[in-house]
């Protein structure tokens, strides 16, 4: 920027700019271009300043990070390329940001943990909310915050509960969700600074989405929910064969009166294996565990636990072939199914 009126225009819009402060043709003229068509600091806008009477206040050889209403942050260490970049990735972005691609992206790219809190609507108390807990994870998490209960639902919270937090961690290019726990303390400042200390540890009890254990669960299908899906789909006596449902599934629902009928044609000559659904909107599934459509079939033998996930037919013919096959104990009853 070379005059006054660039230097106002430059500042019109409520942007985060990084300006730098240096002689034309100098060396650090030369490592800030260089900063500049890096693609590293993209996020930002970058301009340089040669003329000291357009420093404003700001000194020669700094760089300074001008975010909002804010006071500038200065930046007036080595002048190196690497160190620079680092600086303003640590320091342009703001303390609390809202939930969106970016800063997804922004956390996935950097494989720095992010922590969401969502709440009911976004205003004066979601700011102050969300900066009292993100004044402790400063350079450590990307804390952000969204009024999306939809968003909480499918990240794994009931969508019920707000105000609420996940906290995203990542293995590889993998996020893993910690939920905090709904039924426990209500979220503050406090429980939520607790809650990312301990998902940042490693050590916090994920909120498991359950609808409610079935007070009677008698018929030929057992149902599943997150609160017994361990119990029941674990049970290594037990051979297991599970629909992940979804209420609103076409195919689910055709599924429905053929899965029933399995369920019967097992029940009683066959009490070692259990034919059972859960609808996976509604309950938080256990880790390893990836339902990528509806309805997805899985079978969990009394000996495997890890599953033999069913990719044929869907008539009954074809279900109950599948489960005589993979038995785990034979099925002396198997010529009167």
């Amino acid at each position: 920027m070379a005059t006054q009126e660039e230097r106002d225009s430059f500042f019109n819009d409520p942007l985060i700019r990084v300006i730098a402060h240096v002689d034309a043709g100098s060396d650090n003229e030369n490592t800030w271009n260089e900063i500049a068509s890096s693609g590293r600091v993209e996020d930002f806008e970058l301009a340089h300043i040669n003329d000291e009477a357009l420093y404003n206040g700001q000194s020669k050889d700094s760089v300074a990070i001008f975010r909002y209403d804010e006071d500038p942050i200065v930046y007036t260490g080595e002048w190196n390329t690497d160190d620079i970049i680092t600086w303003i990735s640590e320091e342009a972005y703001p303390l609390i940001d809202e939930l969106a691609q970016k800063t997804w992206q922004r956390s996935q790219s950097a494989k720095k943990p992010l922590l969401a809190v969502f709440v009911p609507d976004i205003g004066e108390d979601t700011f102050a909310l969300t900066k009292e807990i993100a004044g402790n994870f400063k350079g450590r998490v990307i804390t952000t915050y969204s009024n999306s209960a939809q968003l909480a639902e499918r990240w794994g919270a009931s969508g019920k509960v707000i105000p609420t937090a996940i906290f995203v961690n990542w293995a590889g290019d993998s996020p893993k969700f910690v939920i905090y726990n709904e039924e426990g303390e209500p979220l503050t400042a406090e429980t939520a600074i607790s809650f990312a200390n301990q998902a940042l540890e490693g050590s916090y009890a994920s909120y498991k989405k359950s609808e409610p254990i079935p007070v009677s669960n008698d018929d030929a299908v057992k149902v599943l929910v997150g609160k017994n899906f361990h119990d029941i789909v674990f049970d290594k006596e037990k051979d297991v064969f599970v629909e992940f449902y979804a209420p609103w599934c076409g195919h689910c629902k055709k599924l429905a009166p053929i899965w029933d009928e399995l369920g019967e044609i097992f029940e009683d000559k066959a009490p070692n294996v259990v034919i059972a659904k859960i609808d996976a909107t509604a309950n938080s599934l256990p880790d390893g565990i990836d339902v990528q459509g509806f309805p997805t079939l899985i079978f969990y033998p009394a000996d495997n636990k890890q599953g033999v996930q069913y990719n044929e037919d869907r008539d009954l013919e074809s279900l109950k072939e599948f489960v005589l096959q993979h038995a785990s104990r034979p099925i002396t009853a198997k010529e009167d199914l």
